[in-house]
């Protein structure tokens, strides 16, 4: 956890502690808050929500440093099939993965079974013969 997490959750902490403490003494003592206490409880909600969504980002920065943004993926940008055959395999392959997103191993048939192993094997060989690339994980392998 960064240094700037750490102390903004602090700060929220202390602000947090300030509204229980007003509203601790104003049930206690069976009131409604004066002007000045108004003022405060309202403040130290404000800064409650304020560090609250300071965290929230923080904590989202560092999820996004985490993924390697160097790799850029466009969507709908897969190369035509060479052949006939291999759009034919590309289009069953579709199905199969389709049909596994929908019904679960259970629910497709042994050929696409087969086909998903298949290509998740090539995927881990490919990977395995790329000494030069590295995880997404920051891991070179």
């Amino acid at each position: 956890m960064s240094d700037r997490l750490t102390r903004l959750m602090e700060e929220r902490a202390r602000a947090w502690s300030n509204v229980q403490d007003i509203r601790a003494r104003l049930n206690a003592e069976q009131r409604d808050p004066n002007e000045d206490e108004d003022v405060a409880f309202r403040g130290a909600l404000d800064d409650v929500e304020r560090l609250s969504k300071q965290i929230e980002d923080e904590q989202r920065a560092a999820r996004l440093d985490a993924v390697d943004h160097s790799q850029v993926v466009l969507a709908g940008a897969a190369p035509e099939p060479a052949t006939r055959d291999e759009a034919d395999y590309e289009r069953r392959y579709n199905d199969a993965f389709d049909a596994y997103l929908r019904k679960g191993m259970s629910g497709l048939l042994a050929e696409q079974r087969d086909m998903l192993v298949n290509r998740d094997a090539e995927i881990r060989d490919l990977r395995r013969h790329r000494p030069d690339r590295s995880d997404p994980r920051g891991e070179h392998r």
